[in-house]
């Protein structure tokens, strides 16, 4: 599989990381890193005292995407911060409004979709990687499209008169 990150980029990240040797989780960064090369175009790792941040962008139908991390000590026992567009990732699981909840709940069967995530604790587990959060990201993401489009829909065949369904049917 062709590498879409710049070698130059990929050798410094494994120098950052290789020099982080008190963090027992190493190779496995490294490792994810390596697949993470493969499938987007801009992996980036920093260390700051601490804490390893590993930022991820990638461009969609001309549209920017920024993924990052924070992992602290205990990564991988413990979740990292996750933030998504430069917005901690918890922001984008919070509803406005009883509407969306009402859809949440009807749809996924939870009341949040801050249950659903494995950003809640509860739902953490070490055999998590930074790509299935990402996926989880975009799985989000397009679930907020596709209440978006059938509120919409529902919003045009009421007003328009048209029979129910019948636009909603090629939404999702």
């Amino acid at each position: 599989m062709e590498l879409l990150t710049p070698s130059h980029i990929i050798e410094s990240n494994n120098q950052i990381l290789n020099e982080k040797k008190n963090l027992t989780s190493i190779k496995r960064l490294i490792r994810e890193c390596n697949s993470l090369y493969s499938i987007y175009p801009s992996v980036v790792v920093n260390v700051v005292s601490d804490e390893i941040t590993i930022t991820i962008t990638e461009n969609i139908n001309n549209k920017t995407y920024n993924y990052k991390f924070v992992l602290r000590d205990g990564y991988p026992f413990k979740p990292p911060r996750i933030f998504f567009n430069n917005r901690p990732y918890i922001d984008f699981l919070k509803m406005n409004g009883d509407y969306e909840k009402n859809i949440v709940k009807k749809v996924r069967g939870q009341d949040c979709l801050c249950c659903y995530s494995v950003n809640c604790a509860e739902n953490w587990t070490p055999a998590i990687k930074l790509n299935v959060i990402i996926d989880e990201i975009k799985g989000i993401l397009q679930f907020k499209r596709d209440v978006i489009n059938s509120f919409l829909g529902q919003k045009i065949e009421q007003t328009y008169n048209i029979p129910h369904g019948c636009i909603s049917s090629y939404l999702i």
